[in-house]
Order: C-alpha cells, then sequence, then structure tokens
C-alpha cells in the first residue's frame, strides 16, 4: 500500500482525549537497485528501438548513417556495435538515476507520466547538444517512451522505504 503522505500525524489519543503525541515526520528513500534495473530494461529497449525502429523512418539522416555503420548489409561490425551499446546502456542507467531521484514519491501512473515529460526533456538537451543526431521526431517518440519505461518500471521494481527525518539529521551530526 503507498502512503501518499510524507508525514504521519497521531491524534489525540482515544484513552485520554486531554493527552496528544508529537508528529513524526517521514521521508521515502530513492531505492537505487530498482533505478538501475529500470535503466538496464528500458535502455536494452530503447537499443532495440534505436536498431530497428530509428531506421526504417530515417532514410539517409544522419541517425540511421551511424546505424548502417555498425549494421552492413553484409556484415555486422561487432566492436562497434559493442561500444555503442556499451555507451547506451550506461548514458541509460545514468538517466534512469536521475529519472528516478525525481519521481520516487509517485505512484505508478505518475511514474509514467513524469517519466515521459522528463523523457522529452532528455530529448530536448540531446537536440541542443547534439542537433544533427537528434533533431528526428521518431528519435523524440523514443526518448519518450524511454523516460515512461523507466518511471513505470522504477515505480512497479520500489520497495517503498521511509526513515524518520529525525533520524537522518542526528545520524549527519554524529
Amino acid at each position: 500500500m503507498k502512503v501518499l503522505a510524507f508525514s504521519c500525524h497521531w491524534n489525540k489519543n482515544p484513552y485520554n482525549a486531554n493527552m496528544t503525541t508529537p508528529e513524526k515526520r517521514m521521508e521515502q528513500l530513492v531505492d537505487w537497485s530498482a533505478a538501475v534495473w529500470a535503466g538496464l530494461i528500458s535502455g536494452m529497449l530503447f537499443l532495440l528501438y534505436l536498431l530497428f525502429v530509428l531506421p526504417k523512418f530515417t532514410e539517409g539522416l544522419s541517425a540511421s548513417l551511424l546505424v548502417e555503420s555498425i549494421i552492413n548489409k553484409d556484415s555486422v561490425n561487432a566492436g562497434g556495435f559493442l561500444l555503442a551499446a556499451v555507451i547506451v546502456m550506461v548514458i541509460c542507467v545514468l538517466y534512469a538515476l536521475l529519472i528516478a531521484s525525481l519521481i520516487h514519491r509517485e505512484g505508478l501512473i505518475a511514474g509514467i507520466l513524469f517519466g515521459a515529460v522528463l523523457g522529452f526533456s532528455i530529448f530536448v538537451i540531446n537536440v541542443f547538444v547534439l542537433s544533427i543526431l537528434f533533431n528526428n521526431p521518431v528519435l523524440m517518440l523514443g526518448h519518450i517512451l524511454f523516460g515512461a519505461l523507466v518511471g513505470g518500471i522504477y515505480e512497479w521494481f520500489e520497495v517503498e522505504e521511509f526513515v524518520p527525518v529525525e533520524a537522518e539529521t542526528q545520524k549527519e551530526t554524529s
């Protein structure tokens, strides 16, 4: 069961109407292992999207030329494919860690929607950094799907853990 509030309020003691207990604030932790798994799974699906869907819509564009340099009609450049796959997977895990740290307090549907928005934001950042490679609506859709997958998979795998805020501040002072 998801806890929607991040503060636990204890009301009056039912045995004595005049006694109240203090408010105890709880903070939800990010499940980093779920974020890494979400990045790996979404990264593999994004890599498959880049290899099989993108070239169908990008005839003559630089992104399809990059894919064609890895996969020729006669042979596969295994070294180039492995290097591209490792780079994509590392970037996907890093993006998943970023997305998970921003959406970890949300539910599954909100995680998918916010993840899609963050995936689009990643696409926009990529367009400004590498405008020649990333100026393509099909690639934009791939980034949105990647973000939505990260958000959904993270929220699906997440094990919710809460810690009292007071305990956290005591650890920092020790």
